[in-house]
């Protein structure tokens, strides 16, 4: 394909990418949430034996509109949390060792988690023991936002950092996605319009953030988007 093809192909991407993106928080959902989601729904598959490592039972947690009912093609979702009020159907502490055999598990979510995790590397290395050879992780951390403890808010971590750390842990393909851009960092403080009864108005406002960026991200060669990050997606293969 030619120079002028790729363009169009390029420029025909950044339209769609930033439609689907202002779509989901006139939905309701904070940019990092709906990139995150966005990332669950072209990337994510589900079999087997699934941990949902972290669930939250928040309004704002929407991926668990993604996950497939119990018993869909033979899905075994199990919810895993330390806090009683999260109605887990597994109790666990993530800084110790998780309760499941070593390969007996397909699938394991950590969606906003991690940092939350003083002991991060050992929960890593926790969940690449009950993986199945080939299982795989999907991870999401935030970067760029304000410190939230629940109850406790310890790391914020780069590219190089997740992929390092899910090496060391013994995962044998890792492919980290930065989500960013510098009017979208700036446009989080309009994520309360999103989390509003009047959510359909943050449409318009996501849609010129996004399209900024993409031509600001065009004219840097992509070092605008590598260097403001709301949070990284992370798939990782057992």
């Amino acid at each position: 394909m030619g120079r002028d093809g790729g363009s169009i192909v390029t420029t025909v991407a950044a339209l769609r990418d930033a439609f689907r993106l202002a779509l989901e928080t006139a939905r309701g959902n904070s940019l990092r949430r709906a990139w995150m989601n966005l990332d669950l729904r072209d990337r994510m598959t589900l079999e087997g034996k699934v941990l949902d490592l972290g669930r939250s039972l928040s309004r704002s947690a929407t991926y668990r509109g993604l996950i497939p009912p119990a018993g869909a093609n033979g899905l075994r979702y199990v919810a895993v949390d330390l806090l009683r009020e999260q109605r887990p159907d597994v109790r666990a502490d993530f800084e110790r060792p998780l309760p499941f055999r070593a390969g007996s598990v397909d699938r394991a979510l950590l969606l906003n988690v991690l940092e939350h995790i003083y002991e991060h590397r050992r929960l890593l290395a926790e969940i690449r023991r009950v993986l199945r050879p080939g299982g795989r992780l999907y991870l999401y951390v935030p970067f760029f936002i304000v410190v939230h403890r629940h109850p406790h808010d310890y790391f914020r971590y780069t590219d190089e950092a997740l992929a390092r750390l899910c090496r060391e842990a013994g995962f044998s393909r890792v492919d980290v996605r930065p989500h960013g851009g510098i009017l979208r960092c700036a446009g989080t403080a309009l994520d309360f319009v999103a989390r509003s009864p009047l959510r359909a108005l943050s449409f318009l406002p996501t849609l010129a953030l996004s399209l900024g960026d993409a031509l600001l991200d065009g004219l840097a060669r992509g070092r605008i988007r590598e260097r403001f990050v709301l949070g990284y997606f992370v798939e990782a293969e057992a």
